[in-house]
């Protein structure tokens, strides 16, 4: 409507702009200045509605995924809260610090599909013009992005219920965190030593309880 960026996140708020008189008809100038921008006779505005209504609900599934990313951000936040809480006790230490390593390669691999994704779509003109093209991007990051977080789904409910507090449930779940991340991020050479040392561990365990 205007060229500029206006980011709005209370629905009491968006509802009462787009109910405003005055949003309404910027909203129909925007529609017939899209047509032209886009080489669409004005008496076909429907056909501008029709690309701008198909972009939305493209994007509307990148938007369900940035919350899922959100809760993997909650995550993080709650793990750095933990680093404090237990910054007297040297073994949950070092896994927290472990864990802050291997969450910031996972974290920086979301950030640059999100930002390839905002870059390639912010341009809402550009982007009709190819929406063929840009909605083949979309729905690639978008496939992509479900697989990767599909995977935190468990780990997101488990971690709802887990503050940033001294406790021995967030002790196994950050050790479950790990080992998540472990799978994922460590190279090949630690995984197989970590790997080892939990085999070890777990004979151990055997052992004793036998």
């Amino acid at each position: 409507m205007s060229g500029e960026e206006t980011i709005i996140t209370d629905p009491e708020q968006l509802a009462q702009v787009v109910d405003d008189p005055k949003t309404k008809q910027k909203i129909s100038q925007a529609f017939s200045e899209a047509a032209k921008a886009l080489g669409i006779a004005e008496d076909r505005r429907e056909d501008v509605i029709s690309l701008i209504s198909n972009l939305a609900n493209e994007l509307a599934y990148i938007e369900a995924l940035r919350e899922v990313y959100h809760d993997v951000l909650r995550i993080h936040k709650t793990v750095r809260g933990l680093e404090k809480s237990y910054k007297s006790e040297q073994s949950v230490l070092d896994t927290i610090m472990s864990l802050k390593r291997l969450f910031k390669i996972a974290l920086d691999g979301f950030n640059f599909s999100f930002v390839e994704l905002d870059a390639q779509t912010g341009e809402i003109l550009s982007a009709l013009t190819n929406i063929k093209q840009v909605s083949r991007f979309i729905r690639e990051h978008r496939n992509d992005l479900h697989r990767r977080l599909w995977a935190w789904d468990g780990l997101i409910n488990d971690w709802r219920d887990i503050s940033e507090h001294r406790s021995s449930k967030a002790v196994l779940r950050l050790g479950e965190l790990y080992h998540f991340l472990a799978q994922r991020f460590l190279p090949r050479n630690e995984w197989e030593l970590y790997s080892k040392a939990m085999d070890k561990t777990k004979k151990r365990a055997t052992e004793v309880r036998w």
